[in-house]
């Protein structure tokens, strides 16, 4: 593991790391109530700092040679790698917005970018109800296969999370098709498997396929009749779920 060891300044940085508190506190003291310390002021430090400097003599600026600073290493290897995986973002949940967006970039590829999203950005606003449905159903089938898709972002700091309630929550017209079948499907297949094999990811998603296919050959007026379902959802921490993981405590 990699400890701090200390850094040898060279004779400047090491008078204006002792000069530059001296300088901004009097500079402080001339600012006048309200006013913040900003990068004005900042510059006029650092300038007086070097005025400082170019004014003492070759025998005073040796004084401060050899000045050490314990510092922390930069991240190296294993370590570099691991706090890159840290602050890689989980994949996030695909909206039909998004997918129309993707599709609609790569077709306008001639344009600059702000007239590219200005311009699918209206096309999205004049788009039917009906595409906006299909964008809504791939959207759905794409993220239904990815496991790990974030639902929403962390609040931010200082804010507080909503509580979690046990509202129904709408559901999509896909949505809504696909809790119905999937089981379906899913205990199907599970009737065709060998004894002994268990289910794996390439079952799941040959179920989740399946069940896009079903959803495409549907009318829209078959399609329409899952509109407007909805999920009970509990909030978390209570109820059986609670009781399951105080169990394991």
């Amino acid at each position: 593991m990699s400890t701090a060891e200390p850094r040898t300044f060279t004779a400047y940085q090491a008078f204006f790391k002792k000069t530059l508190g001296e300088v901004k506190g009097k500079m402080l003291k001339n600012i006048k109530a309200g006013e913040k310390w900003g990068s004005a002021n900042q510059n006029a430090a650092v300038k007086e700092v070097g005025a400082r400097w170019r004014s003492l003599s070759d025998a005073q600026k040796a004084k401060f040679a050899g000045s050490k600073l314990t510092t922390v290493p930069k991240a190296t290897g294993k370590r570099k790698r691991a706090q890159a995986e840290k602050k890689a973002k989980k994949p996030r949940k695909l909206s039909a917005y998004n997918l129309f967006v993707r599709e609609r970039s790569s077709q306008l590829q001639s344009l600059e970018s702000a007239d590219r999203m200005k311009k699918i950005g209206g096309e999205w606003k004049t788009l039917s109800e009906r595409k906006k449905q299909e964008y809504q159903g791939r959207a759905d089938e794409h993220n239904a296969k990815q496991p790990a898709v974030v639902e929403e972002e962390a609040p931010a700091k200082g804010k507080k999370a909503k509580r979690a309630s046990s509202e129904p929550r709408a559901l999509s017209a896909y949505q809504a098709f696909f809790k119905a079948t999937l089981s379906e499907v899913k205990g199907k297949m599970l009737t065709k498997k060998k004894s002994g094999d268990k289910w794996g990811v390439t079952d799941q998603n040959a179920a989740v396929k399946e069940v896009g296919a079903r959803w495409r050959k549907m009318s829209d007026a078959q399609k329409q009749k899952f509109a407007g379902s909805k999920q009970q959802t509990a909030p978390s921490g209570s109820g059986a779920a609670a009781n399951k993981r105080k169990a394991k405590v």
